[in-house]
């Protein structure tokens, strides 16, 4: 995971807990040109520096930053992010020409973006909680999409409550490259998944 300032840190701190709380086995790199250190795992100043393969970049720093980071995980060939920065705060038209700065970085190296503003993936078969949450998604045969951060949430917070499980939850964000459909084309052959339902703000 890839970090940078105070608020990416904690992101990163919530993406760690969640990996580790839902028994991922995988190794997780955190990137941060602040720690040498991060939630007692070695920490590596750039993506370049990573000692083994990466499959996943979980990018917490803020969407300026974002554009420089998925031309790095084109470099080291790391083929898929997700963004959690939605240009909170920024203009529209500048977050605008963020998106298509960090589209075009990304595709250069072919690396496949969920985001930004997403709230992360979850795929309880891998043992995979990639997600900024405050609660895990319990296993079952449910893949649930959702475009809304809150809606998300929401969903999450509910399904603890009343006991429902997931194959797979995911938090598409914007869609500036990964959409909808190229996530039912996927999950619909899922013999995990049962039912694929899907939410949207618009």
């Amino acid at each position: 995971m890839v970090g940078g300032c105070s608020h990416s840190d904690r992101i990163s701190s919530i993406l760690i807990r969640n990996l580790r709380g839902g028994g991922f086995a995988g190794k997780i790199f955190p990137v941060t040109p602040h720690h040498d250190e991060f939630s007692a795992l070695p920490a590596f100043p750039s993506l370049a520096h990573v000692s083994g393969p990466v499959d996943l970049a979980l990018i917490g720093s803020p969407l300026p930053s974002v554009r420089a980071v998925i031309r790095e995980c084109s470099e080291v060939g790391i083929e898929g992010a997700v963004v959690f920065a939605d240009g909170d705060g920024l203009a529209a038209e500048d977050r605008a020409d963020l998106e298509l700065q960090i589209k075009e970085a990304a595709s250069r190296g072919s690396v496949r973006i969920i985001g930004p503003g997403s709230a992360g993936i979850a795929c309880t078969a891998a043992k995979l909680a990639a997600i900024n949450t405050m609660n895990l998604p319990l296993p079952g045969r449910l893949a649930f999409i959702s475009q809304s951060r809150s809606i998300c949430h929401a969903i999450l917070d509910l399904s603890v409550k009343e006991a429902i499980g997931f194959s797979h939850l995911i938090s598409t964000g914007e869609m500036l490259d990964v959409d909808f459909a190229d996530l039912i084309n996927l999950l619909g052959d899922d013999p995990e998944s049962a039912a694929l339902p899907c939410t949207s703000r618009s």
